[in-house]
């Protein structure tokens, strides 16, 4: 296959097979107590005197029992996986309308427990992976499995071996892309109909095609073919929206299923006065997510539409835009990532809690930061060198003025420093020589898979919130 790579996909088992290693010899009480115990604690959901604590523990890591893995939102997918919308059984009455329909569907035919649907969550997700860099990537070969195993195992990635949707999710939009590039609609209509049964963030997608084309038809003034597209683009997302409300509401017995959910976790709109999170591990990669990649993506979204320039070098020459599918997906990924962005800044009241899972975790990420990574060498400049330095500085001062999530050299931000790390090593790997990418990168790489066992131990025992 043209986007598909036996070499990549050897690297990711390989990946996998560490990362399992590593967290094996972390789950030995004397290698535990003579290593990471040293930097680090556990965390554990225990009960004192009837009342759920989330208390600080030196114990080594737990065994990769299937059942450990039904926790947060996998245990709510669980639940539907179980009894679908049922109001009669099961629990999460209140808010699992909130979530979609058919990762549960899939964990529930496949016939997989909770440890097994986690590893074909990182299968889904290197493939995706490996879909994108040799999609986004054709013209560096070369540094494509270097590349592929930096975003492999960037510190985010944990999420993407856990029972959520997001390894499913990244696996519809390479579909959606393949369908599109290759002028194959019945397929991008499967994979956007799909991506619309996983995740209500579809909407942001939706909302981002409908500004693409209304961008473009102010180029080509051709009402016809900007309703013509319109509807093919958008028509999957939609598809799926319904046939997953539909579904809701069949198992449920009742139409309010979703809004009982929305009510549950209804949010304010308004300025927030302080910052807060739901764990200093959550804290530090969430505060990367908003300066390295939330904020740059939202400020060249609204530079691209001022400079005239620019704009015209996106929407110029009628519909060409529709038919760069690398260019259109890298567009609607920019849009997700900043309507993403504003939306949280106005209805969070200033708790960033998951804010890395929507952005680090998504597609839209990958998507965005490989665009960019292929078009590096013919836009890389001093300036460009100086620009990319800014969200560091935007970092820097905001960890001053901001009181919560305590030493900023805990371990707990270990996560944010990888992150900042990898960001920078990806800008630079082209100007470096072979021994000094090499090194950099392979302690960064261990690095990143013994934080990621940090972070599934810690799921693994009810004591970080993902979600």
């Amino acid at each position: 296959m043209k986007y598909f790579s036996a070499k990549l996909f050897i690297i990711a088992l390989v990946n996998l097979l560490v990362f399992v290693i590593v967290f094996s010899l972390l789950g030995n009480a004397p290698i535990y107590e003579n290593t990471l115990s040293k930097i680090s604690h556990n965390y554990k959901r225990v009960k004192v005197d009837g009342v759920t604590q989330i208390q600080h523990s030196k114990d080594a890591f737990v065994t990769l029992k299937p059942e450990r893995f039904q926790n947060w939102d996998a245990d709510i997918y669980y639940n539907i996986k179980e009894h679908l919308y049922s109001k009669e059984k099961g629990g999460f009455t209140q808010v699992k309308g909130a979530f979609f329909p058919l990762f549960p569907l899939v964990w529930k035919f496949s016939g997989l427990n909770g440890l097994q649907i986690s590893l074909l969550n990182y299968l889904l997700f290197s493939i995706s992976l490996i879909f994108f860099v040799k999609y986004y990537l054709a013209t560096r070969e070369k540094d494509q499995p270097l590349i592929f195993t930096l975003l492999l195992t960037l510190p985010s990635t944990v999420i993407f071996i856990i029972p959520y949707t997001e390894a499913l999710f990244m696996f519809s939009m390479a579909l959606a892309i393949i369908g599109h590039s290759q002028k194959k609609y019945n397929l991008y209509f499967i994979a956007g109909t799909a991506m619309a049964m996983l995740r209500p963030a579809v909407l942001i997608i939706l909302v981002a095609l409908v500004a693409i084309e209304l961008l473009s038809w102010l180029q080509h003034k051709k009402s016809k073919q900007f309703f013509h597209s319109l509807m093919r683009m958008s028509l999957p997302f939609v598809t799926g929206t319904v046939f997953a409300i539909l579904i809701q509401n069949i198992s449920s017995g009742s139409f309010n299923t979703m809004s009982m959910a929305q009510n549950y976790w209804e949010g304010k709109i308004g300025i927030f006065n302080q910052i807060s999170d739901w764990s200093v591990e959550g804290f530090g990669l969430n505060v990367f997510a908003l300066f390295f990649i939330a904020i740059p993506a939202c400020l060249f979204f609204l530079y691209s539409l001022i400079t005239k320039d620019l704009f015209r070098s996106f929407y110029n020459k009628s519909l060409q835009l529709r038919e760069d599918s690398r260019k259109l997906f890298f567009l609607i990924s920019i849009f997700y990532l900043s309507l993403l962005f504003i939306i949280i800044f106005f209805t969070s009241q200033g708790n960033l809690h998951s804010f890395f899972r929507f952005t680090m975790c998504s597609p839209a990420f990958y998507i965005a930061a490989l665009y960019f990574l292929s078009v590096q060498k013919e836009h890389f400049t001093k300036f460009t060198s100086v620009l990319i330095s800014i969200p560091l500085l935007l970092l820097g001062i905001f960890l001053v003025k901001v009181d919560f999530g305590g030493n900023r050299l805990d371990f707990a931000y270990t996560g944010m420093f990888l992150s900042i790390c990898s960001f920078y090593l990806l800008c630079f790997l082209a100007n470096m020589n072979k021994v000094s990418r090499l090194s950099v990168s392979g302690i960064l790489i261990m690095a990143s898979i013994i934080w990621n066992t940090y972070l599934l131990n810690i799921f693994l025992n009810e004591g970080w919130i993902f979600t």
